[in-house]
């Protein structure tokens, strides 16, 4: 609907009830989109491009967000949201408990992790250029497929505990820090 209009500079949405795939795509100069609880779902690529969007809102009707909704928004952030499927930690995207990291902004330039955050999701720190080390937290059990790909870490710690570590495309980090006889190991061994 709005894909390209690089002049659009702000939003309010009426009562619609979802923000279909590439709907903002490309709008570099938006800053402000107000979304109404209405909105129950936020497509694929649905603000992928806006440069300019620093931070935005989740309302409590959202229970369907694609994981690469808000990619190559170079200067997001921060994400807030507190409902019954997402929650929000240091500006970062979980599930509803915060045992799942579901996106870190892309803009964000360094990351904390919730003390409930068991599993690193697929896609959480693609199209991130900023953040180039990460310590995953002792909580963490797993790191799903994708979690890294496209992103700029190049240096991770991983703890003992984390027994699942899947694939990540093309990601390879220069450093790797964790435990013989660990998930860790397996993974720098496999790559």
């Amino acid at each position: 609907v709005f894909s390209g209009a690089t002049n659009l500079r702000s939003v309010t949405l009426g009562r619609v009830t979802s923000i279909p795939a590439s709907t903002f795509q490309n709008c570099m100069s938006l800053t402000s989109v107000s979304i109404p609880s209405t909105v129950t779902g936020i497509g694929s690529e649905a603000f992928y491009g806006c440069a300019a969007l620093g931070s935005i809102t989740i309302p409590g009707g959202v229970s369907s967000i694609n994981s690469n909704a808000f990619g190559e928004c170079n200067n997001l952030t921060s994400i807030s949201a507190s409902n019954s499927f997402y929650s929000s930690y240091d500006g970062c995207l979980y599930n509803a408990s915060g045992s799942r990291l579901i996106l870190v902004p892309p803009g964000k330039s360094s990351v904390s992790f919730s003390a409930n955050t068991r599993t690193i999701g697929a896609g959480s720190f693609s199209y991130n250029r900023n953040i180039n080390s990460v310590s995953i937290p002792n909580s963490a059990d797993s790191i799903e497929s994708g979690a890294f790909t496209n992103s700029s870490v190049t240096s991770i710690t991983i703890p003992r505990g984390v027994v699942s570590i899947g694939s990540q495309g093309s990601w390879k980090p220069d450093e790797m820090y964790g435990y013989q006889r660990s998930a860790a190991q397996t993974y720098a061994n496999s790559n």
